[in-house]
Protein backbone atom coordinates (compact mmCIF):
# COMPACT_ATOMS: atom_id res chain seq x y z
CA UNK A 1 0.00 0.00 0.00
CA UNK A 2 1.44 3.59 -0.63
CA UNK A 3 2.25 5.58 1.80
CA UNK A 4 -0.19 8.15 2.77
CA UNK A 5 -3.14 7.51 0.08
CA UNK A 6 -6.08 6.09 1.04
CA UNK A 7 -7.46 2.58 -0.55
CA UNK A 8 -11.39 1.63 -0.68
CA UNK A 9 -13.33 -1.23 -0.12
CA UNK A 10 -16.92 -1.49 -1.16
CA UNK A 11 -19.77 -3.24 0.35
CA UNK A 12 -22.69 -4.67 -1.49
CA UNK A 13 -25.51 -1.93 0.15
CA UNK A 14 -23.56 1.15 -1.53
CA UNK A 15 -22.89 -0.14 -4.79
CA UNK A 16 -26.50 -1.48 -5.08
CA UNK A 17 -27.75 1.60 -4.01
CA UNK A 18 -25.85 3.60 -7.06
CA UNK A 19 -26.72 1.18 -9.54
CA UNK A 20 -30.40 1.18 -8.69
CA UNK A 21 -30.60 4.89 -8.67
CA UNK A 22 -29.12 5.49 -12.05
CA UNK A 23 -31.84 2.29 -13.25
CA UNK A 24 -35.02 3.82 -11.70
CA UNK A 25 -33.79 7.26 -13.86
CA UNK A 26 -32.06 6.01 -17.02
CA UNK A 27 -33.33 8.63 -19.08
CA UNK A 28 -32.24 11.43 -16.57
CA UNK A 29 -29.05 12.50 -14.98
CA UNK A 30 -28.55 11.38 -11.09
CA UNK A 31 -26.46 11.55 -8.50
CA UNK A 32 -25.68 10.85 -4.81
CA UNK A 33 -23.03 10.29 -2.49
CA UNK A 34 -20.79 7.76 -0.88
CA UNK A 35 -20.37 6.94 2.74
CA UNK A 36 -17.28 5.19 4.25
CA UNK A 37 -15.34 4.34 7.79
CA UNK A 38 -12.28 3.88 8.00
CA UNK A 39 -11.14 0.14 8.49
CA UNK A 40 -10.09 -0.35 11.89
CA UNK A 41 -7.64 -2.62 11.04
CA UNK A 42 -5.66 -0.45 8.38
CA UNK A 43 -5.51 3.74 8.87
CA UNK A 44 -5.39 3.94 5.17
CA UNK A 45 -8.32 1.89 3.43
CA UNK A 46 -12.10 3.28 3.76
CA UNK A 47 -14.85 1.34 3.77
CA UNK A 48 -17.15 2.57 1.49
CA UNK A 49 -20.62 1.28 3.07
CA UNK A 50 -23.23 3.19 2.19
CA UNK A 51 -25.06 5.34 -0.82
CA UNK A 52 -26.99 8.28 -0.37
CA UNK A 53 -29.02 8.93 -3.78
CA UNK A 54 -29.70 12.86 -3.91
CA UNK A 55 -31.04 13.68 -7.13
CA UNK A 56 -32.53 13.33 -10.10
CA UNK A 57 -34.31 16.54 -11.24
CA UNK A 58 -32.47 18.95 -9.75
CA UNK A 59 -29.00 17.89 -10.68
CA UNK A 60 -27.47 21.30 -11.26
CA UNK A 61 -25.90 23.48 -8.48
CA UNK A 62 -28.97 24.28 -7.17
CA UNK A 63 -30.59 25.38 -3.41
CA UNK A 64 -31.93 21.69 -3.58
CA UNK A 65 -28.54 20.00 -4.37
CA UNK A 66 -26.81 22.34 -1.27
CA UNK A 67 -29.46 20.99 0.75
CA UNK A 68 -29.68 17.87 0.04
CA UNK A 69 -25.84 17.83 0.05
CA UNK A 70 -26.20 19.37 4.17
CA UNK A 71 -28.86 16.30 5.12
CA UNK A 72 -26.71 13.70 4.17
CA UNK A 73 -23.25 15.33 5.58
CA UNK A 74 -26.00 15.63 9.25
CA UNK A 75 -26.79 11.62 8.57
CA UNK A 76 -23.65 10.28 8.10
CA UNK A 77 -21.86 12.18 11.09
CA UNK A 78 -25.10 10.91 12.93
CA UNK A 79 -24.32 7.19 11.92
CA UNK A 80 -20.38 8.03 12.70
CA UNK A 81 -19.85 7.76 8.95
CA UNK A 82 -17.98 10.68 6.22
CA UNK A 83 -19.19 10.85 2.87
CA UNK A 84 -15.84 10.10 0.94
CA UNK A 85 -17.25 10.46 -2.83
CA UNK A 86 -20.00 10.66 -5.13
CA UNK A 87 -21.69 9.19 -7.90
CA UNK A 88 -23.22 10.52 -10.73
CA UNK A 89 -24.96 8.94 -13.60
CA UNK A 90 -25.31 11.29 -17.13
CA UNK A 91 -28.56 11.97 -18.80
CA UNK A 92 -26.37 12.10 -22.23
CA UNK A 93 -24.99 8.56 -22.30
CA UNK A 94 -22.34 9.98 -24.57
CA UNK A 95 -21.11 12.04 -21.44
CA UNK A 96 -18.41 10.28 -19.92
CA UNK A 97 -17.27 12.93 -17.34
CA UNK A 98 -18.11 13.77 -14.15
CA UNK A 99 -18.75 17.07 -15.40
CA UNK A 100 -18.92 20.98 -13.97
CA UNK A 101 -21.37 20.00 -11.26
CA UNK A 102 -19.60 16.36 -10.29
CA UNK A 103 -15.70 18.51 -9.95
CA UNK A 104 -17.54 21.55 -7.62
CA UNK A 105 -18.93 18.61 -5.03
CA UNK A 106 -15.71 16.20 -5.41
CA UNK A 107 -13.78 19.75 -4.98
CA UNK A 108 -16.19 20.51 -1.57
CA UNK A 109 -15.74 16.98 -0.39
CA UNK A 110 -11.67 16.95 -0.97
CA UNK A 111 -12.03 20.02 1.43
CA UNK A 112 -12.47 17.93 4.40
CA UNK A 113 -11.45 14.43 2.61
CA UNK A 114 -8.56 14.67 0.08
CA UNK A 115 -8.45 11.13 -1.21
CA UNK A 116 -12.40 11.69 -2.36
CA UNK A 117 -13.56 10.11 -5.83
CA UNK A 118 -16.49 9.93 -8.15
CA UNK A 119 -17.71 7.01 -9.38
CA UNK A 120 -19.45 7.56 -12.95
CA UNK A 121 -22.03 4.94 -13.98
CA UNK A 122 -23.22 4.01 -17.69
CA UNK A 123 -26.27 3.31 -17.35
CA UNK A 124 -26.20 1.31 -20.80
CA UNK A 125 -23.86 -0.98 -19.41
CA UNK A 126 -26.51 -1.89 -15.94
CA UNK A 127 -29.03 -2.85 -18.89
CA UNK A 128 -26.43 -5.31 -20.51
CA UNK A 129 -25.40 -7.21 -17.18
CA UNK A 130 -22.03 -5.79 -17.39
CA UNK A 131 -19.64 -3.70 -15.05
CA UNK A 132 -20.97 -0.11 -15.08
CA UNK A 133 -18.81 1.99 -13.06
CA UNK A 134 -15.63 4.46 -13.89
CA UNK A 135 -13.82 5.84 -10.87
CA UNK A 136 -12.18 9.33 -10.94
CA UNK A 137 -10.09 10.56 -7.87
CA UNK A 138 -9.95 14.35 -7.95
CA UNK A 139 -5.65 15.60 -8.19
CA UNK A 140 -4.20 18.55 -6.16
CA UNK A 141 -4.24 20.36 -9.79
CA UNK A 142 -8.17 20.16 -9.49
CA UNK A 143 -8.22 17.96 -12.49
CA UNK A 144 -9.43 14.60 -12.39
CA UNK A 145 -8.00 10.95 -13.45
CA UNK A 146 -8.54 7.55 -13.04
CA UNK A 147 -6.66 6.14 -9.57
CA UNK A 148 -3.85 3.86 -9.84
CA UNK A 149 -4.47 -0.03 -9.24
CA UNK A 150 -5.26 -1.16 -6.15
CA UNK A 151 -6.97 1.54 -4.77
CA UNK A 152 -10.79 0.06 -5.03
CA UNK A 153 -11.44 -3.43 -4.40
CA UNK A 154 -15.45 -4.67 -3.87
CA UNK A 155 -15.53 -6.66 -0.59
CA UNK A 156 -16.52 -9.81 -1.90
CA UNK A 157 -15.32 -10.21 -5.76
CA UNK A 158 -19.68 -11.67 -6.45
CA UNK A 159 -20.51 -8.06 -5.30
CA UNK A 160 -20.97 -6.72 -8.55
CA UNK A 161 -22.77 -9.96 -10.14
CA UNK A 162 -25.18 -9.53 -7.35
CA UNK A 163 -26.01 -5.93 -7.71
CA UNK A 164 -26.37 -6.36 -11.48
CA UNK A 165 -28.71 -9.47 -10.93
CA UNK A 166 -30.76 -7.65 -8.25
CA UNK A 167 -31.27 -4.66 -10.41
CA UNK A 168 -32.50 -6.89 -13.73
CA UNK A 169 -34.71 -8.57 -11.28
CA UNK A 170 -36.44 -5.07 -11.31
CA UNK A 171 -38.05 -6.03 -7.84
CA UNK A 172 -35.95 -3.29 -6.00
CA UNK A 173 -35.64 -0.65 -7.99
CA UNK A 174 -39.16 1.41 -7.58
CA UNK A 175 -38.54 0.96 -4.23
CA UNK A 176 -35.39 3.15 -4.05
CA UNK A 177 -35.68 7.34 -2.96
CA UNK A 178 -34.10 9.86 -3.46
CA UNK A 179 -34.02 13.59 -1.90
CA UNK A 180 -36.21 14.12 -5.29
CA UNK A 181 -38.81 11.92 -3.79
CA UNK A 182 -38.68 12.86 -0.47
CA UNK A 183 -39.60 16.17 -1.19
CA UNK A 184 -42.67 15.31 -2.83
CA UNK A 185 -43.46 12.46 -0.28
CA UNK A 186 -42.12 13.55 3.23
CA UNK A 187 -42.21 10.05 4.63
CA UNK A 188 -39.84 8.61 1.94
CA UNK A 189 -36.49 7.67 3.94
CA UNK A 190 -34.02 8.53 1.24
CA UNK A 191 -31.13 9.01 3.53
CA UNK A 192 -31.78 4.91 4.70
CA UNK A 193 -33.32 3.23 1.97
CA UNK A 194 -33.84 0.18 4.92
CA UNK A 195 -34.15 -3.91 3.64
CA UNK A 196 -32.84 -2.25 0.15
CA UNK A 197 -29.89 -4.42 0.48
CA UNK A 198 -31.92 -7.79 1.57
CA UNK A 199 -31.68 -10.11 -0.50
Amino acid sequence: MSSGRATFTVQYKAYLKLLLHASKHPHASVNGVLLGRQDPSSGQNWIVCDAIPLLHRWTNLSPMMEVGLDLASIHAKNENLKIVGIYIAQENIQDQSIGPVGHHILGKLAESFPSAFAFLVDVTRISKGEPSIQISMLQSSGDSKPPTEGVFKFEDPSISDRALAAVQSGKKVAQLADFDDHFEDAKVDWLRNEGIDAD
